[in-house]
């Protein structure tokens, strides 16, 4: 189908024996989070060329067997429950034995885009903890080609992963449908996506007329073995549905190099097997409705900073505090919560996700004066719109922040602040990842409390070429253990090696410039996803005393300590932050 790469893994069609066990299923209702969205903006799509977006399919999962070379991509699912994703029965089970798969051979990795680098920024990975194959999946003619994977946890929503709707009509209303894969196993494999002509059972001759339909075209389709497991959706009010699962008889192919089939394509037709989802499941399937009532925030999208150019504008470092980066706790320790007021310039940045109209925070930053927040580019572009700013926070949910085992010393309510515009450096380049550095202008000047203050950034020559060997890194993101951190988090890097980090980066197309800095250890304290525009510094003379100075800005990585990550070099970008600063005060 979609990557004409050359297939260099023979993935598994053998017959499987149905799995007896049923564990009780537990669904956990996460209210305001819907199916079906997908949060690319029209912008973003318009320019879009072969391969996908970031977001664009945030419920396609890649399926992996644990083997001894380590894990192997042969899959593709979809997710359609925090705790849920089904696939082809044909992609769970062993060649030798036709026995379904041990559970815990098999990971399920969501947010992947090329699968020669699955721990991207923005990618989770879960175990499996039951598989559930159809008691009628038959190897003859591949018959009830569904299974259900149960995940060992909840799956954390984010802008790049979200469950997708089920279809509830069964009737093929529509005349196309979008199929999503990577096209091959090969590891180089972009996700990609490609519109077929959908057909009946009957009209393409299944064997399996009423639980299966086709799509494609009679003398070929373009199909890859790496593409079976995954879905064919279609949109319906708002909202992308599954449709169906590709299942594909490898005997098919008449021309591996470019995965064609001489035919069409089969799909499982999933509206059959619902009511056998939801018996192993436990779940309702929800319908989606016109009747939602959404609760619709104050504030309006961000929009563009109507300013001079920086390049030519005057840089005075007047429009930041002297009096900033009180840091008054110097214990330090990998991976320690934080205490109450110790880094109080931590900005949430909050979206708003459509359809549901509601506010989720997704990316971080730093108060840097009483009118600016300092971010990374890539949380302010097109089809990703700020809608406010929250200062204060320490425990996210949480409605009184205290000092630990102590209700008398609290921190006050936190602040939520509109924003009036944003400046995006200029020369971003979200596929280079450079210029990944924002300014966010609040609508409001912000009043400082023991909570709330600015961060001091790198205005002397001094400290623009100071040489730390290592930095504090703080943010919400997940954790080294998989889960997302409700309170403030802040752990130790290490500077690291530019050599090997520039290997890193070439194997991915990309160059470290001097504009970056390169930080973290294989295997050591690092930055995990859902860290984006965080803030990384240390204590630092400054105005000759020590305060907490910022030196870089959360960019990308493959998170939590399996690589270096990049930062935003503050240093570097000094001379545009004041000008911009300068230009926006001066309107």
């Amino acid at each position: 189908m979609i990557n004409p790469a050359r297939f260099d893994l023979v993935l598994i069609v053998l017959g499987c024996l149905p799995l007896l066990r049923l564990n009780q299923a537990t669904f956990f209702d996460t209210p305001g989070v819907y199916c079906g969205v997908q949060p690319i903006g029209p912008e973003e799509l318009a320019e879009k060329e072969i391969d996908a977006l970031p977001g664009e399919w945030p419920w396609h999962a890649a399926i992996y067997q644990i083997r001894r070379e380590g894990a192997v991509y042969v899959c593709g699912g979809t997710m359609i429950d925090e705790r849920f994703v089904v696939t082809a029965a044909q992609c769970v089970c062993d060649r030798a034995s036709a026995a379904t798969l041990n559970n815990e051979t098999i990971l399920v990795r969501m947010g992947v885009l090329n699968l020669g680098a699955p721990f991207q920024l923005m990618s989770q990975q879960y175990s499996v903890a039951d598989v559930f194959i159809h008691p009628n999946f038959t190897v003859d003619d591949f018959r009830a080609d569904i299974a259900v994977l149960k995940l060992t946890m909840v799956v954390r929503f984010s802008d790049y992963i979200h469950p997708v709707c089920v279809d509830q009509k069964g009737d093929l209303h529509v005349a196309r449908g979008t199929i999503v894969g990577w096209g091959s196993t090969n590891v180089i494999s972009d996700l990609s996506d490609v519109q077929l002509p959908l057909y009946s059972g009957v009209i393409c001759g299944t064997a399996q007329e009423e639980s299966t339909f086709c799509a494609g075209y009679a003398n070929f389709t373009s199909v890859c073995y790496g593409d079976i497991g995954g879905g064919i959706f279609t949109k319906i009010a708002h909202a992308w549905h599954l449709l169906g699962i590709l299942s594909m008889d490898k005997n098919k192919s008449v021309d591996n190099e470019n995965c064609h089939i001489d035919g069409f394509a089969t799909f499982t037709k999933v509206y059959n097997f619902l009511p056998w989802i939801e018996k192993v499941t436990k779940l309702e399937l929800l319908e989606t409705s016109d009747e939602h009532k959404f609760v619709i925030p104050t504030g309006v999208p961000a929009k563009k900073c109507a300013l001079t150019d920086p390049q030519n504008s005057t840089s005075n470092s007047s429009h930041l505090p002297q009096d900033c980066g009180r840091y008054v706790i110097n214990r330090i320790l990998h991976g320690q919560r934080t205490e109450l007021f110790e880094f109080p310039w931590m900005a949430i940045v909050r979206y708003l996700v459509a359809p549901i109209h509601e506010l989720e925070n997704l990316c971080t930053g730093s108060l840097i004066s009483n009118r600016y927040v300092l971010t990374a580019a890539h949380c302010v572009r097109a089809s990703k719109k700020p809608y406010q700013v929250r200062l204060g926070e320490h425990t996210i949910g949480q409605e009184r922040d205290c000092h630990r085992n102590d209700d008398q010393e609290c921190a006050p309510p936190v602040r939520d602040y509109d924003i009036e515009c944003i400046a995006q450096h200029r020369g971003y380049n979200r596929r280079l990842q450079q210029d990944n550095i924002a300014l966010i202008r609040l609508d409001q000047d912000v009043t400082f409390e023991d909570h709330i203050q600015p961060i001091c950034l790198p205005t002397s020559s001094y400290l623009k070429t100071l040489q730390i060997p290592q930095y504090i890194v703080t943010g919400w993101g997940d954790t080294e253990t998989g889960h997302k951190s409700m309170t403030l988090l802040k752990t130790t890097v290490k500077q690291a090696n530019r050599s090997e980090c520039q290997e890193w980066m070439t194997v991915r197309g990309l160059k470290l410039t001097e504009d970056q800095l390169c930080v973290g250890e294989r295997d050591g304290a690092d930055n995990c996803k859902g860290d984006g525009g965080a803030p990384l510094g240390y204590s630092a003379e400054y105005n000759r005393g020590m305060r907490f100075v910022q030196f870089g800005i959360v960019s990308f990585g493959s998170g939590c300590g399996v690589v270096p990550s990049v930062y935003t070099r503050v240093a570097s970008y000094m001379d545009w932050i004041t000008a911009t600063i300068s230009s926006l005060d001066s309107d």
